[in-house]
């Protein structure tokens, strides 16, 4: 995993949730600068799901719509 980078939760939420602006405004910054170098754990992947579900009000098309989403 040399070189690879971990990017934590909350990172995630904040690139998501438009409720900080400025933290959605960074962390979206660090994962576009690091896109390539990314691993994601399955584990992460569901605390996104569920807290975008559950604080966001994302419904599970718009999860589907997001995790496709190639932009």
């Amino acid at each position: 995993m040399k070189g690879k980078i971990f990017i934590d939760t909350n990172i995630w939420l904040y690139s998501f949730m438009e409720q900080n602006y400025k933290k959605a405004e960074i962390s979206r910054k660090l994962i576009e600068a690091n896109f390539t170098k990314m691993i994601l754990s399955t584990q992460v992947l569901n605390e996104i799901c569920f807290n975008l579900i559950k604080k966001a009000n994302y419904s599970e098309q718009d999860i589907k719509i997001l995790i496709k989403n190639d932009d």
